[in-house]
């Protein structure tokens, strides 16, 4: 209700500077002192917000009092002073490559408006230089494109501040309360007699940022999840988010910490909720709840990632490498992937030399990744955990994504059918938990290999795996060599349209094909034109792929899920057999 009415606020006039909480006018045009004073606010007290590294400077910016595209490298000769605004934003309907030819060159008319207004808004703040997607990727010179797309990651979370342009359906309707005034919805009463006033705030802007357009693009993701500071234009008013803290347009937050002790006692009430990177646990937390913690940043990720659209399938992947290499860069326990799917490598752990020489032995030799376990040294050896790490458990746990029931999913051509990355359309993963078990049979002999003779085994490739140019020149394939789930594991229950093992399990189908029910899939496993193998288990669940058999090789085309008390050793083939999967 509060988000899409807003608070109503009583004030009595003899405590009114007591108030923590007020509404503020949000008036028809932009207010720059506003977000002025919570930049100040986050400069000065939050140092999770400031400068980590040296800010790159093979960018073009815009220089927004001369609109001409100029070099970083030419504006700053001390890369720890350059300090620009970007922009995140949806295109138009025209995709056409820009005009601009760099290197001093005025901008081309007509400008977008959201561009427009953005470069107005910069000079509002106090700032100077823009980036800018259209205008400042030099696209012309095909050899620099992908090296410079990659850098998207680094070009937000070095940006001093993200303008969100979350109004309107693309860059022509410009930022509300800059070239366009906004409405006034709110509300005030007072009454004199009695010292009291009631006030109302707008409606909270998260309902507002989440309905856009701006939220449904691929690209526009990693933008906000990435920046440091982010002021997002909604057509009532901006809101401000920092990794820190949060504040909307329409609330006035008293900071005196004479009233209301210090500014760091507000944090649980002022923190930031729409584009902070979700965790399980703290980072000081142990260390198998930290590994599941940073598995679960990543998939809450990709699930937020899969809601959006993309104009070209190839964007898939790369559009998300950016959120890839901040979870690949955590120091205890990064997430690696492979095709998108998220796993842990060994050598991030601080094993001993035994430890490894056995890992690389079980893992090169064969040119697969097996399962070894062994003890996780990775936390400070004054505590040392009994806790064991099987690699390959997490590997299939990354698996074990699914679609909604609710889209209709939509393969992309180029990508393998067994990543999430392969198909357009809301995904998920098995819920985690802070004290989640990840395991495997334990009577399966189970191995991954990239390819039967390939000497590139899962861990040599993933030093090149955020590298998707390099990526798309690898093969596609993963060999999964596993015993499949017999034929005659699977009844088909007529009263329920659904299946069930022979000992007794209802067994949940998660088909991303449209044109297939659970009688379909009943019948074609009968004729051993799909299969099932089975992948990981996670606290009382197990989970198992659907797999469909063309030609040479197979392909992912749904999960199953299962109570994991149901299945035993009796449901599998003696047979172990090496899939192909594409």
């Amino acid at each position: 209700m509060v988000s899409k009415r807003g608070f109503l606020i009583y004030y009595d006039d003899n405590k009114l500077e007591d108030c923590m909480l007020k509404s503020r006018l949000v008036t028809r045009h932009f207010q720059p002192s506003v977000v002025q004073n919570w930049l100040r606010t986050c400069s000065s007290l939050h140092h999770g917000c400031r400068y980590t590294r040296r800010p790159q400077t093979a960018l073009n910016l815009i220089d927004c009092r001369s609109h001409t595209v100029l070099k970083a490298a030419d504006i700053y000769t001390n890369p720890a002073d350059l300090e620009y605004v970007a922009l995140s934003y949806v295109w138009g309907q025209s995709l056409e490559v820009s005009r601009v030819v760099l290197d001093g060159s005025r901008l081309p008319q007509p400008i977008p408006a959201v561009i427009r207004d953005a470069m107005e808004v910069v000079l509002m703040l106090g700032y100077q230089y823009l980036w800018i997607d259209k205008y400042c990727i030099d696209k012309h010179d095909k050899s620099r494109i992908h090296e410079q797309l990659m850098d998207m990651d680094s070009i937000y979370q070095d940006a001093a501040l993200t303008i969100v342009a979350a109004a309107g359906s693309d860059e022509s309707y410009g930022l509300p309360g800059v070239s366009k005034s906004r409405p006034c919805r709110q509300l005030t009463f007072k009454r004199d007699a009695e010292h009291y006033a009631l006030a109302s705030t707008l409606p909270l802007p998260h309902s507002s940022i989440a309905e856009s357009r701006w939220a449904t693009r691929g690209w526009t993701y990693q933008e906000a999840i990435l920046s440091r500071r982010r002021l997002v234009f909604t057509d009532d008013q901006v809101y401000f988010e920092c990794n820190s803290s949060s504040r909307a347009e329409g609330f006035d937050i008293c900071f005196d910490d004479r009233l209301f002790g210090s500014a760091a006692s507000h944090d649980h009430f002022i923190r930031p909720s729409l584009f902070s990177l979700k965790q399980l646990v703290s980072v000081s937390s142990n260390g198998k709840a930290t590994r599941l913690s940073n598995f679960f940043t990543y998939v809450h990720c990709a699930e937020q990632y899969s809601k959006r659209t993309l104009s070209f399938d190839n964007d898939a992947l790369i559009a998300f490498s950016g959120i890839i290499r901040v979870l690949e860069s955590i120091s205890t326990f990064p997430v690696r992937h492979i095709w998108g799917i998220p796993f842990f490598h060994p050598d991030d752990d601080n094993l001993s030399d035994d430890q490894l020489w056995s890992t690389y032995k079980t893992f090169q030799l064969p040119a697969s990744w097996k399962s070894p376990v062994f003890k996780d040294r990775s936390v400070p050896k004054s505590n040392p955990p009994v806790v064991e790490v099987d690699y390959l458990a997490y590997l299939m746990l990354g698996l074990c994504w699914r679609h909604l029931p609710s889209v209709n999913p939509r393969r992309r051509k180029d990508f393998p059918s067994w990543s999430w990355t392969g198909w357009e359309g809301a995904l998920a993963w098995p819920n985690l938990t802070k004290a989640s078990n990840i395991s495997r049979s334990t009577w399966d002999q189970t191995a991954i290999s990239l390819g039967p003779i390939s000497s590139e085994s899962i861990p040599d490739l993933y030093h090149n795996s955020t590298n998707t140019h390099l990526l798309f020149q690898s093969d596609k394939s993963l060999h999964v060599r596993t015993s499949a789930i017999k034929r005659e594991a699977f009844i088909f229950d007529e009263s329920s349209c659904g299946l069930v093992f022979t000992t007794g399990g209802e067994v949940k189908l998660y088909a991303s094909k449209n044109d297939i029910d659970a009688s379909k899939v009943f019948k074609r496993i009968q004729s051993l034109r799909y299969e099932v193998i089975k992948m990981a288990t996670v606290d009382e669940h197990a989970y198992m792929m659907l797999i469909k058999r063309y030609r040479n090789a197979y392909y992912r085309i749904g999960t199953m899920a299962v109570e994991d008390r149901y299945v035993t050793n009796s449901l599998f083939t003696s047979k172990v057999t090496t899939y192909k999967l594409r």
